[in-house]
């Protein structure tokens, strides 16, 4: 019986010194001050991730390093708003010292329609950025309150439209599409709600 304790004992500390430790910090800016955490098991990675919005040229960052895994990067565009969420992963002890990216602002060729709060209609075109290569057309619904969204999308991003998030009372859905100007399509025919971007 003292032999099995002993081995267990000895198997939680191997454990133990096994687990990944990362920089761990949270800041509404371009950097933060980092503490380490050790990950739990099966979390095999550190990661940084680096949001950035500018809203007709206000520009707010947030940045986020802690264990984790990286899903694809995304960048959207609705008229003079865009955001852009870039996250680096790699796999070794305190490795996750990325500093902030901003998401790229360089035009790409690729345009696609937008409207205004007041209109629902998409009579404004936006010039996409960056890896923004299909146009959005999704709906938005807060707390009963629907909304509308027009403008570039990246890839990524199109393969998270259809989303729906517990406790918020918020809900999007749409589509994408690849050509250029592609997204003129009303969601709500003769809808008044408000909308936005």
């Amino acid at each position: 019986m003292q032999l099995l304790q002993s081995v267990l004992i000895i198997c939680a500390f191997v454990a133990e010194v096994q687990s990944l430790t990362c920089l761990s910090c949270t800041a509404p800016s371009h950097t933060c001050e980092t503490t380490q955490t050790s990950c739990r098991p099966g979390i095999n990675s550190c990661i940084t991730m680096s949001v950035s919005t500018n809203a007709g040229g206000m520009k707010q960052f947030m940045i986020l390093k802690n264990c984790g895994v990286c899903e694809q990067n995304t960048s959207l565009q609705f008229g003079s708003m865009n955001v852009a969420e870039i996250c680096k992963s790699c796999s070794s002890n305190l490795c996750n010292n990325h500093p902030f990216e901003e998401g790229p602002s360089n035009l790409n060729g690729f345009e696609c329609y937008t409207n205004s709060p007041e209109d629902s209609n998409a009579r404004s075109i936006v010039k996409c950025t960056g890896t923004q290569d299909h146009c959005l057309t999704a709906s938005s619904s807060f707390g009963g309150v629907k909304m509308e969204l027009r403008g570039c999308a990246s890839s990524a991003a199109c393969q998270v439209i259809n989303q729906s998030i517990t406790g918020m009372q918020l809900s999007y859905t749409g589509n994408c599409c690849e050509t250029k100007l592609c997204n003129k399509a009303v969601l709500f025919p003769g809808n008044n709600d408000k909308h936005i971007f």
